[in-house]
């Protein structure tokens, strides 16, 4: 509807599509810290998901205005994608608890494809390894280089495909396209 008002009338527009924002009060890191914290097991069903701090979110979605075309276009605000598993062992460091586990890592995962966001706004001021240094209302503080996951994508038409340098395997990832 956004696009199509705005090619009828020329009205400079863009759509902000927002995932995983994150928050010392909700969100993947946060849900994640309190089923370690718990002892109840972290489902790696959704095995990749990208995170980003909501004042980063806030932030490019005020700086995207800055960037509006006719018609309206879309941009993908989140941050860089991170295996589940990875971030639950880093969380259960810090924590001093190992994390339970249940499920397998889908073959597949819905993460955005942030480059043009990253190409407009380089990367996220709040680093993505940003995450709780005690339970769920713990304080923010840098996890040190656990993480790294270095991922090599190709273009698929409207997908692309994710190998994590971990697994080998290949994950595709859902994102929108312009």
């Amino acid at each position: 509807m956004f696009q199509y008002f705005s090619r009828r009338h020329g009205t400079s527009g863009r759509l902000i599509r927002l995932s995983y924002a994150i928050d010392m009060r909700y969100g993947v890191l946060h849900d994640l810290a309190r089923k370690i914290h718990s002892g109840a097991a972290v489902d790696l069903t959704m095995g990749h998901v990208n995170i980003i701090w909501q004042g980063d979110a806030n932030s490019r979605a005020l700086r995207a205005l800055a960037h509006c075309t006719t018609p309206a276009s879309g941009l993908n605000v989140s941050g860089p994608i991170r295996r589940v598993r990875e971030l639950a062992e880093a969380l259960g460091e810090r924590l001093g608890r190992a994390p339970a586990f249940t499920g397998r890592e889908a073959a597949d995962a819905w993460v955005l494809n942030c480059a043009e966001a990253e190409r407009l706004f380089g990367p996220p001021e709040v680093p993505w390894s940003a995450c709780s240094t005690g339970p769920p209302t713990g304080s923010p503080a840098a996890c040190p280089a656990w993480a790294r996951t270095r991922t090599s994508t190709r273009a698929m038409g409207n997908t692309e495909v994710l190998r994590s340098a971990y697994s080998g395997r290949k994950t595709s990832r859902a994102g929108w396209h312009w």
